[in-house]
């Protein structure tokens, strides 16, 4: 063993690709270490690298160490993980200050000197990507902003997007992009370009009969200058008035009189949107806003449990797309004890297959494998329901009642009209008798 290790090396070990790191101080003495394990074990306790535990250690100028004798005294040493040294990201303590520029520094001017960086933390500009769910023909993509601070590896990437978008079979595993009209596999970060469209796949293969038509259109950046300019509906038909001289407004030619009078009509007054015209043709009202359907209300119960009060949920067609989306829902709103949900029954026992099948202000039950207990059905729910039945019935005959008013005073009028046709006679007949 060397002289300088028996008396205890001091080093500084730094974490791989972090330029900003200051480094952590370490003694390296036989009494402490006697394998060169234990100090890859401190140095990942020390150190935290965002890979994992540290597996190699490099020095300054790329030498590995590989024994304890390696080490040098007041040395500066780069721990990594399973990946490569990261030569053009050394930490600045490392190096003393030095170190080469990349691409945050700025690209070489003509003189062959780098540009000066800006203020601010220097950082690469993410990739913006489109994800869309494979299989479904109706997914217009999810917006993703690809950055290596935020994701370091691609099971990272694969879990946000499993989280946001979600696929019919389960955990995203794969993604895949298509050039040239063929598939082609995501393996690393680089094979994602930006502004790309991405397909998310289980272990399925891409179907790409069932994508969305935008899938195929090309993303183009748009500036915040275009973002701004006002957009002109091509379908309304726009009139452009020739300039006339100002008026002034005591003096006003009418243009035009009322039948029957002297009035002059006003010329120029513009009608009011959705109100109704002199000739009586509504003109089409114009709604501002975005236009939706409302979503379907129903009140869901746990099944086997008497007591349960009921949740209130609501099903709309932008949040809830497939039948297991409502499924998940239940399952974290209303919770059963034998799990995930999987079956929903109306009170009569028939099974929801489709989204379509529920009804507004209705009540259904929720269960996971097990059968529909309905001698288990809530209190809560039995009372719900006959309430609304009651009502549904009423407002059924005060609408019959309503229907029936207009038949009865035609069938009065029709009963009142012959008399009034025998008392007119009698007047007649004395009328020619004069």
């Amino acid at each position: 063993m060397d002289t300088e290790l028996a008396k205890g090396a001091v080093i500084k070990i730094f974490r791989n690709g972090d330029i900003h790191h200051k480094g952590e101080r370490l003694v390296i003495h036989h009494t402490k270490f006697l394998t060169f394990d234990q100090v890859l074990d401190e140095a990942t306790r020390r150190v935290k690298l965002p890979t994992g535990t540290v597996r190699r250690i490099f020095a300054a100028d790329g030498r590995e160490m590989k024994a304890l004798s390696d080490f040098e005294n007041q040395g500066c040493y780069i721990c990594c993980g399973a990946h490569k040294l990261k030569k053009d990201q050394l930490p600045k303590a490392a190096t003393g200050g030095a170190r080469t520029p990349t691409r945050s520094a700025g690209t070489p001017t003509k003189s062959g000197t780098p540009k000066k960086q800006k203020f601010g933390v220097q950082t690469e500009k993410g990739k913006v990507i489109w994800v869309y769910r494979n299989g479904d023909k109706h997914h217009t993509g999810d917006r993703f902003v690809v950055h290596e601070s935020r994701y370091k590896k691609l099971d990272q990437l694969y879990a946000a997007i499993t989280d946001r978008v979600g696929i019919s079979t389960g955990a995203v595993r794969k993604l895949v992009v298509i050039k040239n009209d063929r598939p082609a596999l995501v393996r690393a970060f680089s094979d994602i370009q930006d502004h790309t469209n991405v397909v998310a796949c289980g272990a399925e293969g891409v179907k790409k009969s069932l994508l969305h038509p935008s899938f195929f259109e090309v993303r183009e950046k748009e500036s915040k200058k275009e973002a701004r300019l006002p957009t002109v509906d091509q379908e309304t038909p726009v009139s452009i008035a020739s300039p006339q001289k100002p008026s002034t407004p005591s003096k006003r030619v009418p243009s035009a009189t009322k039948a029957g009078s002297g009035t002059p009509k006003k010329v120029g007054t513009p009608a009011k949107s959705g109100t109704p015209s002199k000739t009586g043709t509504p003109k089409k009202m114009e709604k501002f806003g975005t236009q939706t359907s409302k979503g379907v209300v129903i009140y869901v119960y746990r099944n086997g449990d008497k007591h349960d009060e009921g949740t209130r949920m609501v099903i709309h067609e932008k949040k809830h797309r497939r039948l297991d989306q409502v499924h998940a829902e239940m399952t974290k709103k209303v919770g059963i004890f034998t799990g995930a949900v999987r079956k929903v029954y109306a009170p009569n026992g028939a099974i929801v297959k489709n989204i379509s099948d529920f009804k507004d202000q209705c009540e259904y039950i929720c269960s996971g494998a097990e059968p529909l207990k309905k001698n288990l059905i809530s209190a809560n729910l039995i009372a719900r329901r006959k309430a609304r039945l009651a009502e549904k019935k009423a407002a059924s005959a005060e609408a019959e009642a309503a229907a029936a008013e207009p038949a009865a005073s035609a069938a009065a009028q029709e009963a009142a009209a012959p008399a009034a046709e025998q008392e007119a006679a009698p007047a007649a007949a004395e009328d020619d008798d004069l």
